[in-house]
């Protein structure tokens, strides 16, 4: 195997980065090698660990070529034995010259079946190209932590092991309802109407002293076929929901399944999604399926809809703070707050600053010629000046955060001066958006993040309809006092 790829590595560090990779998955590694066609000329490809790279030789690669071959963002390719792949293209890589390369973000894996029929007229031969799909399963530590409340489940895997076919040749059976009898939750993308279920699996492992192996599977099902980008979107959004749920900004998933149809009762594609990095999922933070059961379709829609601002919501550690957390909570918190609590302030400033403008533009006719320019340049500066009223709206907030789980509850999880935190949190952030970075930072303005991190998942939950208790339970769970052991 090691050989192998070192004949496919581009460079020597990309060969350790591979051999290690390769080594840490027990020797195991998908190498897929094949020819792209393009203007009847041939040019080789190897796809491995998330990078595609083309040779051309002595020809040189054209944008005709890479707008030929890229569509939509995604490459379609067969490899020498059969198997198609569908990348995700997120953008070039640099390669040594005489070759393309390109990372890829994630990718379908599946092969064509042909099944004959009979018929009057003799056999018939019908084709089924998996690039679409009608389910999705997942499967992740997350989910069994989420689910750890469920009362049902004890009865799931007693009732999985019963209905075991011992002479089906399968290491994973899922038992789970027909498509689309049991699901509980729902959110709308693209018109579609998706089913959100969970459901108990076994795992069957040989040559170990445990035989089976019992975990909880989220299921989404859809009545329509989803493309190819509506699959990658649902992934997406299932990972974004887990996330949100573990309070944690990497979540990495493994191989994903996707079901045809009905016809086939198995799952004949696989999703593969690049991952982020390393997990740093802390159990005991990971929300309960109890407390959300009732909106979480209404969480999926949120995040469908991009109304949540996962790119600041997260600490980058949770023992380490920077200067970018500040920024990056206060980003997150005011997304929140505009979509479900305009501030009677701010639209009174927004009203007082329309009305200094239209005064300031009448006494225009008042100044010279050689004078509107610089006239001119002042309004305009005055008008790009962000009425900003971020005090208030955390004040406001942490009113209704202080009625939630009460002020003890405030003072022992989060800060023992939470009353001075909106103030001393916009001065922090003031500081650091305008460089005025003469005195270092107070300590507590780093920890406020989490504070402010908690407010913002009560506007999410609120948002998405959860009862007050339960987003009281949810929020106890982002307390420094939660073990991150």
């Amino acid at each position: 195997m090691l050989n192998s790829i070192k004949r496919f590595a581009d460079n020597e560090r990309q060969f350790k980065h591979l051999k290690a990779t390769c080594l840490a998955r027990g020797g195991q590694m998908d190498i897929f090698q094949g020819v792209i066609h393009v203007n009847n000329k041939d040019y080789p490809y190897v796809f491995s660990n998330f990078l595609l790279s083309v040779s051309s030789g002595k020809d040189e690669i054209t944008t005709k070529f890479i707008n030929t071959v890229i569509v939509d963002g995604r490459i379609t390719l067969t490899d020498c034995v059969g198997d198609r792949l569908v990348l995700k293209i997120s953008e070039y890589a640099p390669l040594r010259y005489g070759k393309l390369g390109f990372h890829v973000s994630g990718y379908m894996h599946y092969r064509d079946k042909s099944i004959c029929t009979a018929s009057e007229n003799g056999l018939k031969v019908k084709t089924f190209s998996f690039q679409t799909g009608k389910s999705l399963m997942f499967e992740h530590p997350v989910i069994d932590c989420f689910l750890r409340s469920d009362k049902q489940f004890l009865r799931k895997c007693i009732s999985v092991l019963e209905k075991w076919d011992d002479n089906e040749n399968a290491s994973v059976q899922p038992i789970s309802p027909p498509l689309f009898e049991q699901g509980n939750h729902s959110f709308a993308l693209n018109g579609k109407t998706y089913i959100i279920s969970f459901e108990a699996m076994a795992k069957l492992h040989h040559h170990t002293s445990s035989a089976f192996t019992m975990q909880n599977g989220l299921f989404v099902e859809c009545h329509d076929d989803m493309s190819i980008d509506e699959i990658f979107k649902v992934a997406d959004i299932v990972k974004s929901f887990m996330k949100l749920i573990a309070q944690a900004n990497i979540i990495n998933l493994n191989e994903k399944l996707i079901n045809y149809s009905n016809e086939f009762p198995f799952y004949e594609s696989k999703l593969y999604l690049k991952p982020e990095g390393a997990d740093n999922i802390v159990a005991s933070r990971i929300f309960d399926y109890e407390d959300i059961q009732g909106c979480i379709g209404k969480i999926f829609e949120l995040i469908a809809s991009n109304a949540i601002c996962f790119r600041s919501l997260f600490a980058a550690s949770d023992t380490n703070y920077h200067m970018s957390d500040i920024i990056n909570a206060c980003a997150a918190f005011e997304s929140q707050f505009r979509r479900i609590r305009p501030s009677p302030k701010f639209t009174q400033k927004k009203d007082v600053k329309a009305k200094l403008v239209a005064l300031m533009e009448n006494q225009r006719k008042h100044f010279n010629e050689d004078e509107l320019d610089s006239f001119d340049e002042l309004i305009a500066g005055y008008k790009a000046i962000n009425v900003n009223v971020l005090r208030e709206q955390l004040e406001m907030a942490l009113d209704d955060f202080i009625k939630l789980i009460g002020p003890s509850w405030v003072e022992i999880g989060f800060a023992k001066d939470y009353n001075e935190m909106p103030v001393r949190f916009k001065k922090s952030r003031d500081a650091i958006a305008h460089g005025n970075l003469k005195n270092p930072l107070p300590q507590a303005a780093f920890t406020d993040t989490r504070l402010v991190r908690a407010l913002t998942y009560m506007l999410i939950l609120k948002e998405a309809g959860v009862a007050s208790e339960s987003i009281k339970n949810c929020i106890m769970m982002m307390s420094k006092y939660v073990s991150v052991d």
